[in-house]
């Protein structure tokens, strides 16, 4: 696709990034989404986008970590629709 394209030229392009770990997390390879979200939050630390991605990376395998992402998304976008989802589907468990 286009994203691998310039991520190939620039391996921190943003949109690129976003773009292949949407697109990771569509296709459920949370793994290979976190390890991108991670390497993105180096460089941009408080970005919510990533934070998000980095979340749901975490949402099945480790919910406690996916907590913790979520409470720091939430200080930053209070209004996070994904985090409140997350909060109150563990609210039901």
């Amino acid at each position: 696709t286009v994203a691998y394209g310039i991520l190939k030229e620039d391996s921190f392009n943003y949109y690129a990034n976003l773009y292949a770990a949407s697109a990771l997390l569509g296709q459920k390879r949370f793994e290979a989404a976190g390890t991108i979200a991670e390497q993105m939050l180096t460089r941009y630390p408080t970005d919510t986008a990533f934070l998000e991605i980095l979340a749901r990376s975490y949402s099945e395998s480790n919910p406690q970590k996916a907590a913790e992402i979520y409470r720091n998304l939430l200080i930053l976008d209070p209004n996070n629709v994904s985090a409140r989802l997350f909060f109150n589907a563990q609210k039901r468990k």
